[in-house]
């Protein structure tokens, strides 16, 4: 894989720092309710930002749809994780 560097994918950086950070700190808050899969959610918002800046930085095809292709593991969770995390947070007894 080779790479090149992108001022804007620094962002994207920024922001997975930032989402690790809430996943980290909702973590340890788990006992509460959907806390654990608000950090799993934001587990998957890292994956997300981390391959779209490198799929940003990729140099050749073959690295940008490595990336791009991991960017969709993260599009299929999301909604899924999302949707797990409400209805905990609810207390949903369905």
């Amino acid at each position: 894989m080779s790479f090149v560097f992108a001022p804007y994918a620094l962002l994207l950086f920024l922001s997975a720092g930032i989402t690790l950070a809430l996943a980290l700190y909702s973590f340890r808050r788990r006992n509460v309710p959907g806390a654990t899969a608000f950090a799993v959610a934001m587990l998957v918002g890292v994956l997300w930002s981390l391959a779209n800046a490198l799929e940003i930085m990729g140099a050749d095809l073959r690295t940008k749809l490595f990336w791009a292709n991991l960017q969709y593991l993260s599009y299929g969770a999301a909604p899924v994780v999302w949707l797990i995390m409400v209805l905990q947070y609810g207390s949903y007894e369905g």
